[in-house]
């Protein structure tokens, strides 16, 4: 079938469906790169998605390299009026391990990220692949890009937040002085969600304000060197608003999201002073 040439993505889509079932088995494929090709090339999405999902177990048991394929996810990753089609070159972009090819499709990953035409699932999405992928090769012309819009879809109340604050740690933890008012800007944060409680019932997860979010933001202050007397004081009072649920007896699923925030809360504390009134709790 192959052989004979001239054929369209739908020539191809269930030949290479079935290539891909078999290279999953475990069987070594060693031919069928071009028809992959073709199917990235598609006008059709669900073409285009076994495509990738083609390349990414398919090539690895041919001589074909990632790199034929870079100018088409770059294509795709620019194609701001298609979020799914975006969504689905992302999805290949985490595949990707040459370093070379990280650096080269990571800019425009992280023009996603700062691009507000944008959907905010794709821009979500953008921030956690980025995250991933720089954990690989580092982020060389990346942090000057997205570091404008990270600070604030950190603070603000919506479900960015939580993607820019992974992506955020996951940047801090190859080099912690990259966002030096973060440390400030957590703190905050948790004085909004825990002792103001500013932002109501609707960011409640059984009980408590956005585990996942509050749990970022104590990791990111582990990072923090110095504290002065009036970040203890905030520190402090967002520890006497989660201590004061100790001794509750709740179900399981309240209190692990408890424990979740409790647990990298106490990791903060080991690391500063704090007050003898706080301790006595």
């Amino acid at each position: 079938l192959f052989i004979s040439g001239g054929l369209t993505s739908s020539d191809v889509k269930v030949p290479i469906a079935k290539l891909t079932y078999f290279a999953i088995s475990g069987i070594e494929i060693d031919f069928g790169e071009q028809q992959v090709i073709t199917l990235l090339n598609s006008r059709k999405l669900s073409n285009v998605r076994i495509g990738y999902l083609a390349a990414s177990v398919i090539f690895q048991y041919t001589s074909a390299s990632f790199a034929v394929i870079i100018p088409i996810v770059k294509e795709h990753l620019r194609n701001y009026k298609n979020d799914a089609l975006q969504s689905v070159a992302l999805s290949f972009a985490e595949n990707i391990f040459e370093d070379n090819q990280i650096n080269e499709i990571a800019p425009f990953i992280a023009e996603i990220v700062v691009c507000q035409t944008a959907s905010e699932f794709t821009r979500k999405k953008a921030m956690l692949i980025l995250a991933r992928v720089t954990q690989k090769s580092g982020f060389d012309g990346v942090v000057e890009l997205v570091s404008p819009a990270l600070e604030i879809y950190f603070v603000e109340k919506s479900n960015l937040r939580l993607a820019a604050s992974t992506l955020i740690l996951s940047l801090m933890t190859m080099n912690p002085k990259l966002f030096p008012g973060i440390f400030d800007a957590a703190l905050s944060q948790l004085v909004k969600l825990f002792v103001e409680q500013s932002e109501g019932q609707d960011v409640m997860y059984y009980g408590t304000p956005v585990p996942w979010y509050s749990r970022q933001c104590f990791k990111i202050l582990k990072m923090k060197v110095s504290w002065d007397e009036s970040s203890k004081a905030m520190l402090q009072s967002v520890a006497l608003a989660i201590f004061s649920r100790t001794g509750v007896t709740v179900p399981i699923r309240e209190a692990y999201s408890y424990l979740m925030v409790l647990s990298e809360l106490m990791g903060v504390i080991a690391m500063v002073t704090l007050s003898i009134d706080t301790m006595q709790l």
